[in-house]
């Protein structure tokens, strides 16, 4: 049976941390079986406990045989078809070329309305809050960098623990923003701690994320794809639409939609 069949098959047999494991995995099935266990938890935002136990509900032994198998049915994929025309290599590369110009390009037909919503929301906020795991904290803290240069109280998080503590400061005019390319949350505010605020999106490519608690604050960007032989990363994607959403909120700003200052912390009294 095919493999990604076999994990919708029994995704409702699930927990919910497992199924957190399958959602990951099925954003992007050429991008997982590269993944070491460590890295497929972060991207699923649970732990590796639960990736062994994702494994062994659909009768695997334990992680290793999982990913074997996963990375055998991604090989026996059709192959893209040489073009003759162009020396070896040169073709792959184009091509690589061209799909991550495609999605790019595609960031044009994005809700925007949505985006324009979000850069709202920035712009209003008193803190903004930008938090991704792994490969997804290099936008968060493109964000971040973009956002303070122009005079927004912004912070960003790059791995779960900081994240934890982030939360904690997280206000009723705050905005947080996740980037996950599997359309996880729960590195963003745990569900059972959930923010005083309502200004809480996700930024992500995989449309499976719309099953969110809030799908008004979802963004799906379009995905470069995958084929067999070569596996790209959707991060250029990302970091495409963060600059435009910079751009958005920078427009906003000159039009006299004044950000909030940043917060400052008190002096402390000299003794």
């Amino acid at each position: 049976m095919d493999l990604r069949t076999h994990i919708e098959a029994q995704r409702a047999n699930m927990t919910e941390s497992e199924a957190k494991v399958a959602q990951a995995v099925l954003a992007d099935p050429m991008a997982a079986q590269r993944f070491s266990i460590t890295r497929l938890a972060a991207e699923a935002g649970t732990s590796t406990s639960a990736v062994q136990r994702f494994c062994q509900a659909l009768g695997f032994a334990g992680y290793k045989e999982f990913r074997y198998t996963l990375a055998q049915q991604a090989a026996e994929q059709p192959a893209v078809p040489h073009d003759a025309s162009q020396p070896d290599g040169i073709d792959a590369f184009a091509a690589g070329a061209a799909r991550i110009a495609q999605a790019v390009a595609a960031l044009a037909q994005l809700d925007r309305a949505r985006v324009a919503q979000l850069a709202d929301e920035i712009v209003r906020a008193d803190r903004v809050f930008c938090v991704g795991v792994h490969r997804s904290g290099l936008p968060a803290a493109k964000l971040r960098m973009d956002l303070e240069d122009l005079g927004i109280c912004a912070f960003a998080a790059q791995d779960v623990v900081a994240a934890a503590h982030l939360a904690r400061l997280v206000g009723e005019e705050s905005c947080a923003i996740g980037f996950s390319v599997a359309g996880s949350r729960s590195h963003l505010l745990s569900e059972a701690n959930p923010a005083p605020t309502e200004r809480v999106w996700l930024v992500t490519s995989s449309p499976r994320a719309v099953r969110s608690a809030d799908p008004e604050r979802v963004i799906v960007l379009p995905s470069v794809g995958a084929v067999p032989d070569q596996l790209l990363d959707e991060h250029p994607v990302t970091m495409a639409f963060v600059e435009l959403l910079a751009a958005e909120v920078r427009a906003r700003i000159a039009a006299g939609q004044a950000a909030v200052p940043p917060v400052t912390p008190e002096p402390k009294a000299s003794r």
